[in-house]
């Protein structure tokens, strides 16, 4: 029976110390991740500028509420890598503007 030196070294790093006490006891446990959150699904295809992150992270939410989790994660990918990577790659630098301005309150003018 062969023993897995990755599983033996985990359980002896994990038992002095040298993980967060959040840390997973189980190397498999560490490795077996749940489902990602919208911030994650959409930081995993790292676009390139905070505004454009934060209007796609707020649109894959909206978009996916009520949705299965596999439906969110195929819409974060569409966007993401299909849509988005390609106007990213198609568009000088700088060319892109950041984050759209929002109205602060009703969209009246004083």
């Amino acid at each position: 029976m062969r023993s897995n030196s990755g599983t033996a070294a985990w359980q002896l790093l994990h038992s002095m110390g040298h993980f967060p006490a959040n840390a997973p006891h189980t190397l498999r446990a560490a490795r077996t991740r749940g489902q990602l959150t919208v911030e994650e699904l959409v930081d995993r295809h790292r676009p390139s500028d905070p505004g454009i992150r934060d209007l796609f992270v707020e649109y894959i939410r909206r978009r996916g509420a009520g949705m299965d989790y596999n439906s969110v994660n195929g819409i974060a990918h569409i966007l993401m890598e299909t849509f988005w990577r390609t106007v990213e790659r198609s568009t000088p630098p700088g060319a892109i503007c950041g984050s759209p301005k929002r109205p602060t309150s009703s969209g009246k003018k004083p």
